[in-house]
């Protein structure tokens, strides 16, 4: 990762999150910048702009909204021959 340039600063400055470095990976086109912000739940988190709203996402959150779904798709349903039918 390197670090920021001044005028890069000031390019991708944000007032929810600071501008820590840009960082390129094998299978990115060109670097992308890096944020640190501070989750509600989790504190300080590093992550880079996702989609076009630039949203960052804390991986905590994201992991435990994983695990819930994969809970939730876990339920099953009582078999009918538990039910008890009154007519």
């Amino acid at each position: 990762m390197r670090s920021p340039t001044f005028r890069e600063k000031i390019k991708f400055n944000r007032c929810d999150a600071d501008l820590i470095g840009f960082e390129q990976r094998e299978d990115w086109k060109m670097e992308l910048p890096i944020y640190r912000f501070k989750c509600k739940k989790h504190g300080i988190q590093v992550d880079y702009e996702h989609g076009y709203n630039r949203a960052l996402h804390c991986k905590a959150c994201d992991n435990e909204l994983t695990e819930e779904t994969a809970r939730e798709k876990q339920h099953i349903e009582p078999p009918e021959t538990l039910v008890i039918k009154l007519f």
